[in-house]
């Protein structure tokens, strides 16, 4: 959402903002299958903190973007846009893990309730971005069509850059304490598989 704003007011180059974004979408598109690859032969929770590191140094590069620096924009939506390819694959194959160990603790499959909470996190931290992206938009005095002042191009770089920056360490300092492992995880669904085995035996009483 931002990307106009920042290739306009702050790199001075509009005309580049359809290439930034193809940059950023080709990167996370093209950098799917490395993510599953590497999940083969690394833990997907480690991989996920990497990738969220990864992230925030990307984004964290355009709190130095200035006029015409788009060879650093590019290396950051590569960086950027690569990290974010992992939450798009492995985290979800780490959800379906938590739907598998939730199942093994009450007996109940619950995809649609953990889809519906992702989806709805999802669109509230949109929505949050967008509200917080205008509020300071309008504080910082941003004028549309004009030159803009150094304090409006210092909150366009906080919002693009800083701001990623700090909720990848959050989410860091949270997902860190997150211990359900590859082996867990095997364990979980020999179990889940056993009980699915015994309840389709013949003469097997449904629980």
């Amino acid at each position: 959402m931002l990307v106009p704003f920042v290739t306009e007011y702050v790199m001075m180059r509009g005309d580049l903002t359809e290439r930034m974004l193809a940059v950023y979408m080709g990167s996370t598109f093209l950098a799917i299958p490395v993510w599953v690859l590497l999940a083969r032969r690394f833990e997907k929770r480690k991989l996920w903190l990497f990738a969220m590191a990864q992230g925030g140094v990307g984004f964290g590069m355009l709190f130095w973007l200035g006029e015409n620096d788009w060879p650093l924009m590019v290396a950051s939506s590569v960086i950027a846009g690569s990290a974010g390819a992992c939450g798009n694959s492995i985290g979800q194959s780490l959800k379906a893990d938590l739907i598998d160990l939730d199942e093994h603790r009450t007996g109940e499959r619950k995809e649609g309730a953990y889809f519906a909470a992702m989806s709805f996190v999802n669109k509230l931290g949109n929505a949050l971005l967008a509200s917080t992206a205008a509020f300071m938009l309008a504080f910082t005095g941003f004028v549309p069509n004009a030159e803009q002042s150094e304090g409006v191009k210092f909150a366009l770089v906080c919002l693009m850059g800083g701001a990623p920056l700090i909720g990848y360490a959050v989410g860091i300092l949270f997902f860190s304490r997150f211990r359900f492992s590859a082996a867990d995880h095997a364990r979980v669904r020999a179990e889940l598989d056993a009980r699915a085995a015994a309840r389709a035996a013949p003469g097997t009483a449904a629980p």
